[in-house]
């Protein structure tokens, strides 16, 4: 399987200047955390959700996720992350994707009113 991490940080104390924040903008802290993530092998699958290559190993998942308190300006990580959560994700999946979407079997035709540029 792949295992994925996802996370979630108060924004608002990112920006805000010192005492209350750190003064930095908040993409600083997101492309730092991007970087650190595809350097140690990981890709991203929605926002804040990054997969690891396939059969990775748990711990080494989790030292990983540790590790991101290095980031800096130093204590950054640890002082704004709201969630950090480790995942399995089995490589057998049914991906519904294109049954569901419109033209597909699921969804052949329109169940209502739609904006015109969405079709």
């Amino acid at each position: 399987g792949f295992w994925n991490i996802s996370y979630d940080l108060y924004v608002n104390n990112i920006g805000k200047p010192p005492p209350d924040g750190w003064g930095i903008s908040r993409g600083t802290i997101y492309r730092r955390i991007i970087a650190y993530l595809r350097l140690n092998g990981f890709t991203q699958s929605q926002y804040s959700i990054y997969q690891s290559a396939p059969f990775a190993v748990a711990s080494a998942t989790f030292l990983l996720m540790v590790d991101l308190r290095r980031l800096r300006p130093a204590g950054i990580f640890p002082s704004v992350i709201r969630r950090l959560h480790m995942s399995l994700m089995p490589t057998l999946i049914l991906d519904v994707t294109n049954n569901i979407r419109l033209g597909g079997q699921s969804s052949p035709v329109l169940l209502g009113m739609t904006p015109r540029n969405l079709v």
